[in-house]
């Protein structure tokens, strides 16, 4: 069953420490509230991207 748009997951992942450490600079410098929302709003803005150069994730790719 299909989960309604507004619903969230939880995701956990590793990111090496000098990555975590610029995020905090950008968290700080940007006014986000925290590491998550600035996360997210970068893995949002990527996804846009890649849909406005019109890569599909649904296409197969052969070989």
């Amino acid at each position: 069953m299909p989960r309604p748009k507004k619903a969230s997951v939880k995701v956990g992942l590793s990111v090496p420490v000098a990555l975590v450490e610029k995020i905090e600079k950008w968290v700080k410098k940007k006014g986000f509230s925290d590491k998550a929302e600035l996360i997210r709003t970068a893995i949002r803005e990527y996804i846009e991207k890649l849909e406005r150069s019109g890569d599909d994730p649904d296409e197969v790719i052969k070989s």
